[in-house]
This record gives structure tokens, C-alpha cells and sequence, in this order.
């Protein structure tokens, strides 16, 4: 008698444990930005062939729109389902829209003068942008900043292309490439005769690199690694003619950015 008692007990909480499960809802749903606003989300009934795209709500309504009805389509976390502790394996919702970012980071290398080539220490750098994501992959935009040469301080204004390589993961690698010019904005004149007239100029400004970001609830940390190249010149007027020297800095730099 009291076996059949343990026995009923535990079919009854087998039985209770497989409805609950059952009960909880998806981690990832499906989710439709719409053109005129509208954000419908769900579980895709059709098929990634079909003209139209069919979708059924949590209600168990079922709506259809026309492919040229849909801004983007893609999956998000459910926020009705339980909290996931490895947030690496969470499927990362992605939105087309502006991002930005802004942090500081470290140059260090060496410096061609004219045709030397000599060492120079570690320089600080600022930097922030604004652009739009096209997709995880891809963003554009323009970035601003100021370097700290030798020669003074440069604010580069350049073409900024960046992004990750992971598109659903909440960490992933990311790339940049950046080109431009950078604008002289508060010289140092490398030669102490003040009777002589100086001109320092800025030039062609390039940079490329990768590093690891982490996908935050608002926004991103991202911290990178990549070469920096920047040119520059100084003019030297002399009653009788002017010495041109030229410089191109090339440069390890190291950054540390937040954005959204």
C-alpha cells in the first residue's frame, strides 16, 4: 500500500514538472520591425522562400505582411523567460540604428623625419564617433579625436568603417578601419630661434585594427589594438627661402571605448 502511495506521488510530480516545463515560454522569439512602426513578435509560420512573411503571437493570432512591409526581421530574448546565467549563449538581439562610442588610448612607435627614423615615447590619444549600423557586421560613419605628437596636437577627422564579426553573441570580435586627415590645432615648433616664422601642418591620417567587444543591456565595451599612421609637416621661413621638414608617425595604438 504505502509503495503505491510513493509510486502515485512521483508519477504526480513527473507529471506536474513536464507541464511546467512546458509552460515556460521560448527564451528566443521571432520579432518584425515594421516600416509604419508596428513591432510584431512571435514565432515564424513561414518559410524564408515564401513571398509573404507569416507570423503567430503569443495570443495565437496569425498575421502576414508583404516582405516590402518589413524593415528588419530577426529574433530577440523573450522577456517573459527566465533570466540565463551564461549570457554568451544568449542570441543577441541586433537593430539597425545610430551608434556611437568615445574613449581614450596610447600611441607608441617610431617617427620618420624627412628620412630619419627615430623613437618616440608614449603619446596619449582621445577619440569619439557617430555613425549608423547597417548591420552587426558593418557600420559607417565619421570619428574625431585628438592625438599628442611630437610636432603638437592633431584632431584627425576621418571615415569610420567598423564591425563585428559574431553577429548573435554577446561577445565577438570587432574590426575598424579608419582614413582621413588630421588637422593641426596647437603646434610645437621643434626649432627655438624666435626670429624665424613656423607653420605646422597636418596630413593624411590612416588606422586599422581589431579587438574584443562586449555587449552590454545599453551599449558596448570594446577595447582594440591596431596601427596608426599620421603625416605631418613643419615649414621653417627664412628671409631667403623655407625649409620644409616632413614627419609621418607610425604608430602601435592601444584604445578603450564605451558606446551605444
Amino acid at each position: 500500500m504505502g509503495r503505491n502511495i510513493y509510486l502515485a506521488a512521483l508519477t504526480g510530480l513527473v507529471i506536474c514538472w513536464s507541464a511546467s516545463a512546458s509552460a515556460q515560454p521560448r527564451r528566443i522569439q521571432d520579432v518584425l520591425y515594421l516600416h509604419n512602426g508596428w513591432i510584431i513578435r512571435g514565432d515564424l509560420i513561414s518559410a524564408p522562400g515564401d513571398t509573404a512573411v507569416s507570423i503567430r503571437t503569443a495570443g495565437d493570432n496569425v498575421f502576414t505582411f508583404r516582405r516590402s512591409e518589413i524593415s528588419w526581421q530577426g529574433q530577440e530574448l523573450n522577456a517573459r523567460s527566465k533570466i540565463i546565467r551564461n549570457r554568451d549563449s544568449v542570441v543577441y538581439s541586433f537593430k539597425p540604428g545610430l551608434a556611437g562610442h568615445m574613449g581614450f588610448g596610447l600611441l607608441t612607435g617610431n617617427s620618420t623625419f624627412n628620412t630619419w627614423i627615430q623613437q618616440t615615447p608614449v603619446a596619449l590619444s582621445a577619440q569619439a564617433g557617430l555613425g549608423y549600423r547597417l548591420r552587426p557586421q558593418l557600420q559607417a560613419g565619421v570619428a574625431t579625436g585628438i592625438d599628442l605628437f611630437a610636432l603638437g596636437a592633431i584632431m584627425p577627422l576621418m571615415l569610420d568603417l567598423r564591425g563585428d564579426l559574431l553577429k548573435r553573441r554577446w561577445v565577438t570580435p570587432h574590426y575598424y578601419m579608419r582614413v582621413g586627415h588630421g588637422f593641426m590645432v596647437s603646434p610645437t615648433a621643434t626649432w627655438a630661434d624666435p626670429n624665424l616664422t613656423y607653420e605646422a601642418l597636418g596630413g593624411r591620417a590612416f588606422d586599422a585594427g581589431g579587438g574584443l567587444k562586449l555587449r552590454t543591456a545599453g551599449g558596448f565595451l570594446l577595447m582594440t589594438f591596431g596601427y596608426r599612421l599620421q603625416r605631418a609637416e613643419e615649414r621653417v621661413m627664412y628671409p631667403w627661402s623655407v625649409n620644409i621638414q616632413r614627419f609621418q608617425y607610425n604608430r602601435l595604438a592601444m584604445s578603450f571605448l564605451v558606446g551605444f
